[in-house]
């Protein structure tokens, strides 16, 4: 079965080396995606937004993914790692992710 995994990482930093590590070790492809809209502040102003964007179930626009989806039977997600010492917004899908 075709599986992609698909990651978004603010920092390209920790979600992209587990994706990568992901798809390694299966064999899957990896792509990532970002949002239409580049975020833009500090880490801790980046990390607010998000957990206010998932409280008010806000989904940002993302730009077309890097990948022909129809070429694949299973799609795996890779959460982000923000938020990790903040309460809720660790255990949520990184919207654009979960579109």
């Amino acid at each position: 079965m075709k599986t992609l995994v698909i990651y978004y990482s603010q920092a390209r930093g920790n979600t992209k080396r587990i994706a990568d590590m992901i798809a390694a070790e299966t064999g899957f492809d990896s792509v990532r995606i970002d949002t239409a809209r580049p975020y833009a502040g500090t880490y801790d102003e980046i990390v607010d937004q998000g957990q206010a964007e998932v409280k008010r179930k806000l989904k940002p626009e993302f730009q077309p993914v890097g990948a022909d989806l129809l070429a694949y039977e299973r799609f795996i997600r890779k959460l982000g790692t923000a938020g990790i010492n903040r309460s809720k917004h660790f255990a949520e899908p990184c919207y654009p992710v979960s579109q």
